[in-house]
């Protein structure tokens, strides 16, 4: 006589199916539009100018709780143009609250100006209106592209470790529109699925010997 599924193997499976689709949605989520909270991104760019004397950043003060994406325009690059970002409290020396992954354009020097994407895997915690500073780490590339005016009044441009008034860097911050499932939620959830697929089999094998017998 064939016999059903047990219930357990039914969860198990369950469990299995959401959890490849939660670590598949982790990942395609990185890749998504995002909700923009501060910008700065209405000039020409060739009517800003890039340079590269870190510490470079700029002051932002966000309306959101949190933020996981931040845009920047860069101007001439090397081949393969790689940085990342950092989240400061307060200043360009404040603590580090954020660090993005990596962020890499595939392209030809000296290329047009071109928009870098940083991404976090955990959403950066910040507190609305408060200032913020995302530091732009050195990479092979000329600089981030600055207005050549005050153009955002959240904040002011970081250049060689000091506020630069008069200029503010191209960028967008903000949130994900889909958010990805927090890694931790997502291997315990694996666990579980693991260890119930475990449970499942050695009792399969026990009603199994019992049959036998």
């Amino acid at each position: 006589m064939k016999q059903r599924p047990s219930n357990l193997a039914k969860w198990v499976m369950v469990v299995s199916v959401v959890t490849l689709f939660l670590c598949l949605s982790t990942s395609s989520a990185l890749a998504d539009p995002f909700i923009i909270d501060q910008r700065n991104d209405d000039f020409p760019p060739l009517g800003g100018f890039g340079f590269g004397a870190s510490p470079l950043g700029q002051e932002f003060t966000p309306t959101f709780s949190w933020l996981d994406v931040v845009e920047i325009l860069i101007g001439p690059r090397a081949p393969n143009a790689v940085t990342t970002i950092n989240i400061r409290i307060g200043s360009i020396t404040g603590t580090i609250i954020g660090m993005s992954l990596p962020s890499i354009i595939d392209d030809s020097f000296p290329g047009p100006p071109a928009i870098m994407r940083f991404d976090f895997l955990s959403t950066v915690p910040l507190v609305s209106g408060n200032l913020y500073v995302f530091e732009v780490l050195p990479g092979n590339f000329a600089g981030p592209i600055f207005s050549n005016s005050d153009t955002y009044p959240g904040g002011r441009s970081i250049v060689s470790g000091n506020p630069f008034p008069n200029s503010d860097m191209w960028f967008r911050e903000g949130i994900r529109a889909t958010q990805p499932i927090p890694e931790p939620i997502t291997m315990l959830l694996l666990g579980t699925g693991l260890a119930g697929l475990g449970a499942a089999v050695r009792k399969r094998l026990k009603a199994q010997e019992r049959e036998e017998v």
